[in-house]
């Protein structure tokens, strides 16, 4: 009963409240080349509620941004100020993830699968396809779930710290390493920050100097970690080993050398039917924060091998 009653208040838990501003990540030294005009903040409706988003001032192809597990649009933000004036970038925050709203029906949207929808959503709705997906930790999964069920809307796919998984408990002990955070990926209550530093500062982020990113991760709907987790050891979503395997949508991976999560091992080992680049950085999970320098770089290589 007591499990029930806790459940049904995450339910109905509100977003708390997260609203950086651009003052802010300029304060933070988390933008240096893009101005006010430059990046502009947004927000759409979708069937999964308010989605919020940055887009940037640059004309070249679109290049959707999605984020990792408890995080936010502004842990891409690295991306956005070194490509953003040439390429029209777009990071989300993902349902119950930053600025966004909680999702309407969390047992739907909470899920890799409903994730992708509210993704495709967005593309559609800014008329933006064929789109570049730049897939991070937990957006990689959806990104693959994407070249599955949106293959139409994608020009190609870059995955970054994220094994294509069978979705079961065995393909996840197959794809990634064991770590004493584990537990929080999953947790249904809000982080604290200690949570937050707990289950983030396994890379390099400082959160006590980035404070907008500890905040991000305490205001993530804890509903949506403990939904999307439990759907996959259920084996809900799509497998996307098999994607990974037989799509035609060109894919591109970048891991972490020192990662501590992803069983990298296990990435190089899947036969892939499209892989165009594969690139190792130094660094861990986070590498698209510590080494975003490498990264940005291996970003604008996949969007110009995809016009080759």
């Amino acid at each position: 009963m007591s499990c029930l009653i806790a459940l049904s208040s995450m339910e109905t838990h509100k977003a708390k409240a997260y609203a950086p501003t651009y003052a802010k990540l300029r304060e933070l030294n988390m933008i240096q080349n893009l101005s006010e005009n430059d990046i502009q903040k947004k927000f759409i409706e979708t069937s999964s509620g308010r989605v919020a988003y940055y887009e940037t001032s640059g004309n070249s192809k679109p290049i959707i941004l999605i984020h990792g597990n408890s995080c936010s649009k502004e842990y891409m933000i690295k991306q956005l100020d070194a490509l953003g004036l040439k390429y029209k970038m777009i990071a989300i925050d993902l349902p119950g993830h930053g600025e966004s709203s909680n999702a309407l029906n969390p047992s739907k949207n909470y899920t890799l699968t409903g994730y992708a929808q509210v993704v495709a959503e967005v593309i559609q709705k800014l008329n933006l396809k064929p789109v570049i997906l730049v897939g991070w930790s937990l957006g990689g999964h959806i990104a693959l779930e994407m070249m599955a069920g949106n293959p139409e809307l994608l020009q190609g796919v870059l995955i970054a710290s994220v094994p294509p998984i069978t979705p079961s408990e065995q393909g996840l002990k197959e794809a990634y390493l064991p770590t004493y955070s584990t537990p929080l990926s999953m947790k249904m209550e809000p982080f604290t920050l200690e949570d937050a530093k707990a289950y983030i500062t396994q890379g390099p982020i400082d959160l006590d100097r980035f404070t907008l990113l500890a905040e991000a991760s305490m205001r993530t709907h804890g509903l949506a970690r403990f939904t999307m987790v439990n759907a996959v050891l259920k084996g809900k979503g799509v497998d996307e080993k098999n994607v990974a395997e037989t799509s035609s949508i060109p894919l591109g991976i970048i891991m972490g050398a020192e990662e501590h999560a992803v069983n990298n091992d296990y990435v190089k080992s899947l036969k892939y039917a499209n892989c165009i680049m594969m690139e190792t950085l130094e660094g861990g999970h986070d590498c698209q924060w510590s080494h975003a320098e490498q990264f940005n770089q291996l970003v604008d290589k996949f969007a110009q091998l995809l016009n080759e």
